[in-house]
Formats: structure tokens, sequence, C-alpha cells
């Protein structure tokens, strides 16, 4: 746009943001539907109590030493894992077999890729 275009616009603006709607009560009703200071007193509270828990919380998580519990759960979950993968019996699977389901696996990504929105 060019410089005068946007003067123009800016007055057509002005000259309009100076008169007065006529609203008919509507700014009444809404200033009366806003929350009371009822609500944001219950507002705040359940902010301070959503703050107690969580200090709460990480202070157990402290006193119960969770650290260790999240290693050894960590530890059981990768142990599991390995062994569960190690008992796997693929002595009935063939070549072909597993070259078919690599290409369906390859052809349904690159598929769900190009039909992708994003």
């Amino acid at each position: 746009m060019t410089e005068n275009e946007d003067k123009k616009i800016i007055s057509l603006f002005e000259e309009y943001a100076r008169k007065e709607i006529p609203d008919d009560g509507f700014s009444r009703r809404v200033m009366s539907e806003l929350p009371s200071s009822d609500y944001v007193y219950k507002q705040r509270l359940n902010r301070i109590w959503a703050i107690v828990c969580t200090a709460a919380g990480i202070a157990l998580f402290f006193f119960s030493d969770g650290f260790a519990m999240l290693k050894r759960l960590a530890s059981n979950f990768v142990i599991d894992a390995f062994t569960s993968a190690i008992s796997i019996d693929v002595s009935g699977v063939s070549v072909v077999m597993m070259v078919m389901t690599f290409f369906t696996f390859v052809y349904v990504a690159l598929y769900n890729m190009l039909t992708s929105d994003n």
C-alpha cells in the first residue's frame, strides 16, 4: 500500500472511533456477568492448594528415596525388555517373510508421509 492509502485508512478509523455506539445495556449486562471477587478468591485458594500438594509430592519423592526407585524401575524395565526380545522364536520365519514385512513397513511409512497434511 502507498502512504496516501495508509493515511486514508487511518483517518477513516479515527473518524469512526470517535462515535459512540448505542449498545442497549449490553455493556452493563457484560459487566454484571464478570466473575465476582468470590470467584477470584476461590481461584486463588485453588492455586495455593495446588502448590501445597505439589510441594508435598516433591518432599515425599525425596524422603522416600524416589531416585533409587526410578533407577530400579528403569533397570527392571530394560532387563525385562531385553529378556523378552531374546526369547522370541524366529526359527519358523523365512527370509522372504522378513523382506516382505520390511517393504510393507516402508510402503506404509512413505504413504503416510506423502498423504499427511503437514
